[in-house]
Order: structure tokens, then sequence, then C-alpha cells
């Protein structure tokens, strides 16, 4: 059970071999952008992905494993 609020959700699944599903989980009609850094801390520059418009209280995102040791991903949301 999820309880939405103002924030979204992102989870992910190892979904085939090399194959990352990313589903993030947020208000219907608000922009949500995934971001994704090699490192996580106080340093780290998130690069942005996509930008996402939710047509319903969920989007799924399909992307190929790179080859690189860790990959880090997180959701804001864009709406002010």
């Amino acid at each position: 059970v999820f309880i939405m609020e103002r924030e979204p959700l992102l989870d992910t699944v190892l979904s085939a071999p090399n194959m990352l599903r990313l589903t993030i989980y947020g208000r219907p009609g608000h922009q949500c952008q995934l971001q994704s850094a090699p490192v996580v801390g106080t340093a780290s520059n998130w690069d942005n992905e996509d930008l996402v418009t939710l047509p319903t209280t969920f989007q799924t995102l399909n992307r190929a494993v790179a080859d690189e040791s860790a990959r880090f991903f997180r959701v804001r949301d864009m709406v002010p």
C-alpha cells in the first residue's frame, strides 16, 4: 500500500538481464524529473534523464543497464 502525498515515489526492478524497469508513482498530471548519478554524496552531480508527465498514478520506464559499477536514480516533483 502506498499513500501518495506531494513527493513522487520511485521503484526499480531488474526486469531482464541488462534491463532496469523504473516506475514513478505520483499524482496524475504532475511532471516529474528522473535523475541519475554514478555516486551519492554531498558532491554528487545529478544528471537529468527524462521529464515525465504522469498520465495516471504511475509511469513505467525501461532503461538498459550501462557498463558501470553503480547508477543511482531519484525522481523530483517539478510542480511549484
